[in-house]
């Protein structure tokens, strides 16, 4: 079990400093953010907000980026009017300024309680998931706190996949593939990048692992 402790304290002053072009360089294309937030705003009822959560956010510079950058590009893109909301969770939050749109809780990754139920769009974890207590409960938690037909990717450090056998575990869970995706950022013959995918029907979530 990892102690839960200031997870500032074990990153680099450049991780608190991430913004969006940080992040960028870091996904190098792997992930759109302007198409992923297009594709959500095509599900979105009238009057419902598009929700982008960063767990394990540390400054959260990159979510206040986000949610003020988005509004502008749905805009242009044919989605006038979306309100774009952002949540930030990190054991202890660096103490980035809330804005109208931009909250920031102190949770815990492994299990997000402080994030309700399918009230996620888009959700993303850069380099979060070394740190919780049990990285198979954050992918469940990752599912529950998605709307349908939301996405959350979690970005580690290459060898976190093989290591811990997150790549064996999600092959031998039945139907898998309906819930994750595991895609390789260039970085080396690993997959960096863990993609939770929860299903456009409410009625279907991911049933956990059988483990």
């Amino acid at each position: 079990m990892i102690e839960k402790t200031d997870l500032q304290h074990r990153l680099s002053t450049a991780t608190h400093s991430r913004g969006v072009k940080e992040v960028e360089a870091v996904l190098r294309g792997a992930v759109d953010f302007n198409k992923e937030a297009e594709n959500r705003a095509t599900q979105l009822s009238p009057g419902e907000n598009l929700v982008v959560a960063d767990i394990a956010c540390g400054g959260g510079n990159w979510l206040q980026q986000m949610v003020q950058a988005l509004p502008g590009h749905l805009e242009a893109s044919g989605f006038p009017g979306v309100q774009v909301k952002g949540i930030g969770l990190d054991l202890n939050p660096l103490g980035t300024p809330e804005s109208e749109n931009v909250v920031f809780v102190k949770g815990d990754a492994t299990h997000m309680t402080e994030i309700g139920d399918a009230s996620v769009d888009i959700g993303v974890s850069f380099f979060g998931g070394h740190y919780v207590e049990d990285m198979l409960a954050a992918l469940v938690s990752s599912h529950r706190i998605l709307k349908p037909g939301g996405t959350f990717y979690w970005v580690v450090p290459p060898e976190f996949v093989s290591s811990p056998g997150i790549d064996k575990i999600l092959a031998a869970t039945p139907n898998s593939e309906k819930w994750f995706e595991l895609k390789n950022m260039g970085w080396n013959d690993t997959a960096p990048l863990i993609v939770c995918k929860r299903s456009t029907d409410p009625q279907e979530t991911f049933p956990g692992f059988p483990y």
